[in-house]
This record gives structure tokens, sequence and C-alpha cells, in this order.
């Protein structure tokens, strides 16, 4: 006999699954949402469909409650394998029912491994137990999975320019029936404002996306409160597998989603952590061109979320819209502004601490860092360089191709560092062209050091053989020979680095400098 209603299911069939046993003995926390119930008991947990169709979620079949069990397993699987068990049939009947037994199938759940009290990220926000090197991680995660999954055939429904736009535009519509007071309507409508306008130049880009592959089977609601530390490491569960349209889309809008909400929980170091090493494991700076308008849409979509969730409280108890609902809508206006962007580029030889500092200055300074080292190998592994890729025409292609990522997170609205020697002038132009053209402060960071200090830490990379960078001594050694000092014209942009003196100072220093610059 299959469950026909929800009046049916809550108040019997948990009961009695409960009374039986199932759940292992002992108490049941329940957690309801307006599509499921989930159970917690002991070390796991169990998720059970509503029987409901409410349009984007239609679960009120046996076969569909089973299928959307089926796929909650699959795609959740990608990411978070140690939480997701098994489906498990709910057999014999409401009044005696258990799992995976041998009478008829009544239902279906989804069996979980229930993670610790206090352990979602968006719980532990502001503790010590969540540290930097957890979000560079989570972005090599993110970035392995979006490589690793199903692509949208060029000519399929998702991704094109119209399913971007729809839901943007009906999500204004939506909030203007559930927000009242002046001021958020103005901002509501100056956001609505500025996301037209900037579609407007966004459009061919997202049909380029789609026909290059970028569309893909995405997590699909990926924020903090679907992240959980477990064993040191950030898991990702609770993907969307009630709707396709929602988890086929640009990866660059998941990572949209992550890096708006660290920023709206006032963790804009951490989310520029994220996104940065998100780009070095992918290559997909040019992607940043959409992140704004992403990142802005989502914020959107968090405050119609807020406003609904207020029209369902009591009079009593709905906050103003200043407490959620204006902020978020203030924060998705912020990414259409202009911000100051800085090119910075790294000026030294080998071995001179370039690669150390530009890391550590990413958070800071809120930039996106380009590593030679990491491109070249990029473009290597791609074919797009000779046999020897440290020739004249290499580097030149390098350089090119530094250039236009370079100009593509600047386009996108950030500032970036690039981690290149830069020792030949006719490397340094083609950057202080872009400068002019992007209308933005250029910097130049000159690194120094003694070349004993550059031989000693060349040698020791190469020992530890854990660096990007394939540079050895007889690299160093032709570098010193061709090195030519920054020309007057130059030497203005220049900001010493000293490598020798105590590093977190250095930083500091190179930092309140920049900022002083600027």
């Amino acid at each position: 006999m299959e469950i026909e209603s929800q009046e049916e299911l809550g108040p019997s069939l948990l009961r009695q699954l409960k009374e039986s046993g199932s759940f292992g003995g002992g108490d049941c926390d329940l957690i309801e949402t307006h599509i499921s119930w989930v159970v917690l008991a002991g070390n796991r947990g169990w998720k059970i469909k509503k029987p409901v169709d409410l349009g984007f979620a239609d679960f009120s079949t046996l076969e569909l409650r089973k299928h959307f069990c089926e796929e909650e397993l699959r795609l959740n699987s990608r990411l978070a394998p140690e939480i997701y068990r098994r489906v498990v049939p709910i057999t014999g009947t409401v009044d005696q029912p258990q799992f995976d037994g041998s009478g008829e199938i009544i239902d279906y759940a989804v069996e979980m491994q229930r993670f610790p009290v206090g352990r979602i990220l968006s719980e532990m926000i502001g503790t010590t137990q969540v540290e930097n090197r957890h979000f560079e991680t989570l972005a090599e995660d993110v970035a392995e999975f979006h490589q690793s999954v199903s692509t949208a055939p060029a000519d399929s429904r998702f991704g094109s320019p119209e399913k971007v736009w729809t839901p943007v535009a009906e999500n204004f519509e939506q909030l203007k029936l559930r927000i009242s007071e002046e001021h958020s309507l103005k901002v509501l409508a100056r956001v609505e404002q500025e996301a037209e306008r900037e579609w407007q130049t966004l459009e061919k880009l997202v049909s380029l996306r789609k026909q290059e592959g970028f569309i893909r089977e995405c997590h699909g609601d990926m924020h903090l409160g679907n992240m959980v530390l477990l064993n040191d490491r950030i898991r990702i569960f609770d993907g969307i597998d009630f709707n396709e349209e929602l988890r086929w889309i640009d990866v660059i809008c998941e990572v949209a989603f992550v890096v708006m909400d660290l920023e709206h929980r006032g963790m804009s170091h951490e989310a520029v952590l994220f996104l940065n090493k998100y780009c070095e494991e992918t290559g997909d700076y040019h992607g940043l061109r959409l992140l704004s308008f992403y990142a802005s849409y989502l914020a959107m979509v968090r405050a119609k979320v807020a406003a609904i969730r207020r029209t369902q409280q009591s009079e009593d108890d709905q906050e103003p819209d200043r407490k959620e609902i204006l902020p978020l809508m203030e924060l998705a206006s912020s990414y259409f502004h202009d911000r100051p962007r800085k090119l910075i580029l790294t000026f030294g030889l080998s071995g001179s601490g370039k690669s150390y500092f530009s890391q550590h200055l990413v958070g800071p300074l809120r930039v996106i860092r380009l590593r030679s080292d990491v491109e070249r190998n990029r473009l290597n592994e791609a074919k797009q360089l000779g046999e020897n890729v440290y020739s004249s025409e290499s580097k030149e292609e390098v350089y090119r191709h530094l250039r236009r990522c370079a100009e593509s997170v600047l386009r996108g609205g950030m500032s970036v560092i690039v981690d290149a020697t830069f020792l030949d002038p006719e490397q340094r132009k083609p950057f202080f062209e872009l400068a002019s053209e992007m209308g933005c402060e250029l910097v130049i960071l000159q690194f120094d050091a003694p070349g004993s200090i550059l031989k000693k830490r060349v040698a020791q990379r190469q020992q530890d053989g854990n660096d990007a960078s394939e540079a050895d001594l007889s690299v160093l050694e032709k570098q010193q020979r061709e090195f030519q000092p920054l020309s007057e014209t130059e030497s203005p942009f220049a900001v010493r680095v000293d490598t020798t003196l105590d590093r977190k100072d250095c930083v500091e220093k190179v930092v309140s400098e920049i900022h002083r610059g600027g």
C-alpha cells in the first residue's frame, strides 16, 4: 500500500517506525522541511521525502520518491560518500512498517551517517576550529569535483541565456510581493536596474560559457549551511536532487554561492582564499567576469528566502527588513559597484621569495594570484608550449597567457598579483599597457635577497620537489647574467621587499605600503 498523503505519513508512519525499533531505539530527533522529514537516532539518520507536489519538487508517487531517493544518494555520494550510505525500502503497512523487510514496499528512505552536533560550518564561524587552510582544501575539492562531473551538451536546455536570466527576473518580482518598507523597496529597485544593466554586457559570455562546456551537473546548493567539518576536512552534503535546472549550472555560479555566503558572514579574507585557490586549480580565470553577477543573484535569492520565512512568522516574531533582508540586498548591490583595482607584478630572481610572499598577500590585499610556474605547467600539459618550456618562445607564450588571465581578473572587478620573474622589460611592458587600458593602479614588488640565499633556496626547493617551479641553479645563474634593473620610468611603481627580514613583519610592511599608495 503506497503512502498517499503527508497527513497519513507524518503522524503515523514515523511513530510506528520508532515504536518498532527501526531507528535503533533510544531518543529520536525529527527535523521537518517543506519537502522531507529527517529522523536522527544514534549514529544514523534517515531522510524520507514527503508525498507532495510543489511544482519545483514532485514526490507525489512512490515511484517518484524512489527515483529521487536514488538521485539523492548518487549525487551526494560524489562529495560526501562517508555520509550517504544507501536507499532503504520501508516495507509492511503504515501501522506495522519496517526498514528493508519482506513485505510490500510502501515508501523509501535515504540512510545516512549522522555527524556530530555543532559541526555544521555555518555554526562554526568565528571558532578557532575553522582555519584558512580548510577553505583552501575546500577549494581544491570543489575544483576536482567540477572537473569530474558531467558536462551539459551544447544543445541541451541547461545554461542558455534565457535559463540564466529568467530566474533572476522572477526573483525580483517575487521579492516585490514580500517587502514593504520604503527604503528596502528603493534598494530592491536599484539592484534590479544594476542587474539588468550588467546582464546586457554578459549575455554573449553566458552563451560562450555553455559552448565551452562550463555548464555541468553541480551540487546546486553549495553554502556553509550544507557543509560539515569532519575529520579536519570540510564535506559538502544535501545537494539538489529534485530539480535539474538548479544543479545543471555554470561552475562559476556554484563558486559564487560559496564566496557570497562567506562575505555575507563577514569572512571576505576566507572568501578570496577560497576563490584564489579554486582558480589556481582550474585555471578558470575567465569565469570571474560572471562571478559578481551570480553572487548578486544568489544574495537576492537569500533575501527572498528570508522574506518568505518572515511571512510564515507571527507579526510579533517578524523582524524588520533591516535585520536580514536589507543587508543581503545591500550586499547584492555591492557586487555591481566599481572597486579600486590593482595590477601587482613581482620582480626578482628565482629564490627571492616571490611565490611565498605573493601567497601571503592574497588574503590581506584581497587579490587573485597568477603564478607563472603553475600557468606554464598548465600550458605545457595542454601541449601549448614547445619542447623546451624555458625557451624564448615558450616564455613569450606564458607571459601572453598571464596577461590574458590578468585582464579577465581585472574585468571581473578584482585586483590581481602576477607572480613571475619579469626580468625582461619587454615582459613588463604589456602589463603597463594593460593597467593603463583598465584604469587601475600598477605596483611592482621588487624582491631582493643575497646571491648565497638565492642559491640555497633554489637548491632546497629542488630537493623538496613539492613546488610548481622547475627552475634549478642553472636557470638562476642565467637569470643573474641577464638581469636588468627597473628603468627610471618603472622605479616609481616599485615597492622593495627584503625577504631576509622576518616574514610576518615583511608581509605587513608590504601590505601597508601598497594600501598607502592606493
